[in-house]
């Protein structure tokens, strides 16, 4: 494979890293709607649930105790682009790659951004979810958070 060819089928990586990119706004715009809301929260919030949906922990309103997991989750989405950005560096090219072991390693690396992206993805709704209906509980006064998905729909 000539340099010329290598360099045109390494530009096609950037869609890959869309789904890191709403990862990182769906948190963002939970960060953005718990700073709206948070004076309007109690003093004393909902930490845990139980297994029914209702809250069975409860803390002061503190910065961590409302937006803990919305920071868990951007530092797990930021570990998870800085693996993906680390990955064609981890994939060594051989020396004189064959055109199927060339696309072999491009198809590894957009494999794996495309992997991690969805995970982060994921993890940012999981984690988006939890946050709002921690808070919707808040309002609601111990009503199980069931509700809250017909909030989102």
């Amino acid at each position: 494979m000539t340099g010329a060819t290598e360099t045109v089928i390494k530009r096609g990586r950037g869609p890959l890293w869309l789904l890191h990119l709403a990862a990182g706004i769906i948190v963002l715009a939970c960060f953005v709607y718990g700073v709206r809301i948070f004076e309007s929260l109690p003093e004393v919030v909902a930490t845990h649930w139980g297994p029914g949906g209702r809250p069975d922990d409860w803390s002061p309103k503190t910065f961590g105790s409302v937006f803990f997991p919305l920071l868990t989750a951007a530092g797990v989405i930021a570990l998870l682009a800085i693996v993906a950005a680390a990955v064609p560096k981890m994939v060594r090219p051989d020396k004189e790659p064959s055109p199927w072991e060339f696309y072999h390693r491009e198809g590894l690396i957009r494999g794996t951004i495309a992997a991690l992206g969805g995970t982060s993805f994921l993890i940012a709704i999981v984690f988006a979810y939890f946050a709002l209906a921690g808070w919707q509980i808040m309002f609601l006064r111990g009503r199980p958070f069931y509700s809250l998905h017909l909030f989102l729909a």
